[in-house]
């Protein structure tokens, strides 16, 4: 168990894969991190498998398409395309228009999600 981020979590490694890695910006055992969990249950990340690859694979990063911002910005950005996702995507450059219908072809009412910042405090439960 350790605190981290401002969250509580506890994790699951295993010896057998020598590897100090993990989801997210989990890391730091002496093994890779299999399972871990937040103290509120709001994060729970697990390994579904593990595949070893015939062929390497490089990974580009096309730099042009890509945005600077501070970490606010893109707290900021991330919790405006999560409670908002067709008014984020409508606010967009290039994006002219969006339209989110039922299968019965009647426009869809928004779903609104609440935002919870992984790297913020944790919610404090009222009593």
């Amino acid at each position: 168990m350790t605190n981290f981020k401002g969250r509580k979590w506890t994790a699951w490694y295993t010896n057998d894969i020598p590897i100090s890695d993990g989801p997210w910006k989990l890391c730091g055992l002496p093994g890779l991190i299999l399972d871990a969990v937040d103290s509120d249950s709001l994060y729970h990340f697990y390994c579904v498998g593990i595949k070893e690859l015939k062929h390497k694979t490089q990974i580009k990063i096309l730099k042009e398409k890509y945005v600077m911002c501070t970490n606010k910005e893109l707290h900021k950005i991330s919790k405006e395309a999560i409670e908002n996702p067709i008014g984020y995507l409508k606010s967009q450059p290039g994006i002219i228009s969006v339209t989110v219908k039922e299968p019965n072809g009647r426009a869809a009412k928004p779903i609104i999600t609440k935002y919870i910042d992984m790297e913020a405090e944790p919610i404090k439960k009222t009593e």
